[in-house]
């Protein structure tokens, strides 16, 4: 009800802060090779963060963060929203960047890339339908696999994606 669910936030603001604190979370507060280099090659980064990511944004909090501007948060969240949306940013092209160093990856121009693999995994929510006939795992395995079609590199290429 409306009172309980004030007496937990004290805005509607609050409310959509949170939403968009928890979808930033899910992809960035992780104790995996996705923030290790050291432990996965850049290539099986990027199929970690690509899958995470596309969990995250089907799911409700993540639909919130990518349908959502930040222009209707009060100026403090939505400068921590922008910050937590920068910091998501900066590890994929963090990824590539390393999966060019380490030979995974064919991706001259990371920034462009990182801007294009988001645009079409931001607009899955606008699509995709939970009770359609592809599952979010199918829908992940998709995404991955156009995304290695374009960048990996030829010794990566005809690997299991």
């Amino acid at each position: 009800s409306k009172p309980t669910l004030y007496y937990y936030f004290r805005s509607k603001d609050d409310i959509l802060f949170e939403c968009h604190r928890l979808a930033i979370a899910a992809v960035t507060e992780h104790e995996t090779p996705l923030t290790a280099p050291h432990q996965a090659s850049g290539i099986e980064r990027l199929k970690e963060f690509l899958s995470r990511y596309v969990h995250m944004v089907i799911d409700d909090f993540g639909t919130c963060l990518v349908m959502t501007g930040t222009n209707a948060l009060e100026p403090e969240n939505r400068s921590t929203v922008v910050e937590g949306r920068r910091q998501i940013n900066e590890m994929l092209e963090e990824i590539l960047e390393d999966g060019n160093k380490d030979g995974t990856l064919d991706c001259p121009e990371p920034k462009i890339t990182a801007m294009l693999i988001f645009g079409a995994m931001n607009w899955v929510p606008r699509w995709y339908q939970r009770e359609g006939s592809l599952s979010v795992e199918d829908l992940s395995e998709r995404l991955i696999a156009f995304v290695m079609r374009a960048i990996a590199s030829e010794k990566e290429a005809g690997t299991e994606v």
